[in-house]
């Protein structure tokens, strides 16, 4: 029997490949694991449409709450049940994200940046805006 994958036309074998990155991040202090994914292209653009939304004009006296919920908006495109397999959070759920600890949120969102492909420095570049420098990715969870 001929291998299916070897049939296929590289457009097909684009297209049937699982290309989705996940890491599993332990959140001891929630008592849990959170799956965080990459989110796709479709995704991506959302959040780079919600970011550049935020933008100004005037970047002299740029405004200390324009990026107010980045992190939590990055996580709920992110964070999955590693269990079901269903995203864990929804928009809804980004008020009560940003009563959470700061210390799990950040390393969530550490793994999120990763995982979009935001680099250090856009990364930096929007962390300033929240009025907070942005995590430096470590590479570890």
């Amino acid at each position: 029997m001929a291998n299916k994958t070897k049939d296929l036309s590289l457009r097909d074998k684009i297209r049937e490949c699982n290309d989705i990155d996940f890491e599993l991040v332990e959140c001891k202090e929630w008592g849990c694991t959170v799956e965080m994914r990459s989110p796709t292209s479709a995704e991506t653009s959302e959040l780079e449409e919600w970011s550049s939304a935020r933008s100004q004009e005037d970047e002299e006296t740029p405004d200390p709450k324009r990026f107010r919920g980045m992190k939590e908006k990055y996580i709920v495109a992110c964070a999955f049940d590693p269990e079901s397999g269903k995203q864990l959070f929804s928009e809804a759920d980004m008020e009560w994200l940003a009563e959470k600890s700061g210390k799990v949120i950040d390393r969530l969102w550490v793994v999120a940046q990763r995982l979009v492909g935001l680099t250090e420095v856009e990364a930096e570049a929007l962390g300033k805006g929240s009025g907070k420098e942005g995590p430096k990715s470590s590479g570890t969870t």
